[in-house]
């Protein structure tokens, strides 16, 4: 009886060397009405890369019809499960 996500998830762009990439995702949950869509931004030691990469990390939110403004900073070392 819970609740079942049905997600989908897109590769947008991605750095040749794998220094960053950007990742679009789409998803319901049918029985509780909800549709979410989404980019991620990721890179291996979670900082936000150089000015000379945003054209291009734009380019590729672009393809989502998202802008850079629309991503928001997560602190990987914060333990978020914890009660």
């Amino acid at each position: 009886g819970g609740v079942q996500l049905r997600e989908h998830w897109y590769l947008l762009g991605a750095d040749a060397s794998l220094r960053w990439m950007v990742l679009y995702f789409t998803g319901s949950a049918k029985k509780a009405g909800m549709a979410y869509r989404g980019c991620m931004l990721l890179t291996p030691d979670g900082q936000v890369p150089g000015r000379s990469m945003m054209p291009i990390i734009a380019q590729a939110l672009a393809r989502a019809e998202m802008q850079p403004w629309e991503l928001r900073p997560v602190n990987n070392t914060v333990n978020h499960t914890a009660g």
